[in-house]
């Protein structure tokens, strides 16, 4: 359950410094232990049977996808990166990630007062930078 405003309190550090050096980007998609949350049209992918909390993926659940998905940071929690991943161009993302006994894609409205404290906090950001990304596909300031 959630403490306090279901969208409130992220345990990520947002590590605003860091979202602009390659070296250090390239390091932590590398890094075995980085976790990626799975965004399929804005819904998140939660662990069964309760979908309820949230369920990180190691990038190898991505390996395969044509084209390959592009992840975007959230932030680090305890010295591990954290991404989330769009998977919006699949059309049965359980099935075609290979997860469907495992995990689900949930509406975040629905299941945010019943998360894990700083899981709905975390979707929310993922999601909306997500979305931001699918509506802006080219810098605001230089286009590029």
């Amino acid at each position: 359950m959630a403490d306090g405003p279901a969208f409130s309190g992220s345990p990520l550090d947002r590590v605003s410094h860091k979202r602009t050096d390659p070296a250090w980007l390239e390091r932590q998609l590398a890094d075995e232990k980085t976790r990626f949350l799975p965004v399929w049209r804005l819904e998140p992918m939660v662990k069964l049977p309760a979908a309820q909390a949230l369920a990180w993926a190691k990038w190898v659940l991505f390996e395969d996808l044509d084209p390959p998905p592009e992840p975007v940071l959230l932030g680090v929690a305890d010295g591990v990166a954290h991404f989330a991943v769009d998977v919006s161009a699949l059309e049965k993302p359980e099935v075609e990630l290979g997860v469907s006994d495992v995990a689900c894609f949930a509406e975040l409205r629905a299941i945010a007062s019943s998360m894990p404290p700083g899981d709905a906090g975390i979707a929310a950001h993922a999601r909306s930078l997500v979305d931001w990304q699918q509506r802006n596909r080219h810098c605001p300031a230089c286009g590029g």
